[in-house]
């Protein structure tokens, strides 16, 4: 078989006859790995602060481009869709938020691969307003006052405290 070749370059053209032009196609995937957004925790109906982002690698550890990755977990929505294509990087991403409270896993699959990456998120319920009552303990040096309290939240919901709004005289409340 004779396979002419023509090369352009600069406005210059070479024509060339070989004898084998050797193509290899790219290598399916062989492995896949959760990069970043593992560990996130939202309130339901929220995104999670970062995207989930899973790299896809050859036998060789070479990324893959234009493999489609198919996110999946119960309790856990995409709001763009649970599926993404990698990129030339070989990573692939999505938007994921929580439909339900706890725990929650997510997948990440590519055709191929026998072994998902996994993301770990939690999804809450609310922020409860807390009313402090008594505290537990207090303690004073110089001017300033640390008082130690106890409240009860429920699974699922997340404590939010700030200082308390009183300051007098220059006297500075710091809540733990």
């Amino acid at each position: 078989t004779v396979v002419h070749v023509t090369a352009s370059y600069n406005g210059s053209t070479k024509n060339a006859t070989g004898g084998a032009i050797t193509v290899t196609p790219p290598l399916p995937p062989a492995s896949i790995a959760a990069v970043s957004g593992s560990g996130e925790t939202i309130m339901v109906g929220m995104p999670f602060a970062s995207p989930l982002v899973v790299l896809v690698e050859d036998e060789n550890g070479n990324p893959v481009n234009n493999a489609t990755v198919t996110f999946a977990g119960t309790g856990v929505s995409f709001p763009s869709g649970a599926t993404a294509t990698t990129n030339s990087s070989g990573e692939a991403q999505v938007t994921a938020q929580p439909t339900s409270v706890g725990a929650l896993m997510v997948t990440a699959s590519v055709t191929g691969v026998s072994t998902p990456a996994s993301f770990a998120e939690t999804g809450i319920s609310n922020i409860v307003p807390v009313a402090f009552g008594q505290a537990n303990s207090c303690s004073a040096t110089g001017t300033s006052m640390t008082c130690s309290y106890t409240v009860a939240v429920a699974a699922g919901e997340l404590l939010v405290a700030d200082t308390l709004p009183q300051n007098t005289g220059g006297t500075a409340y710091t809540m733990s």
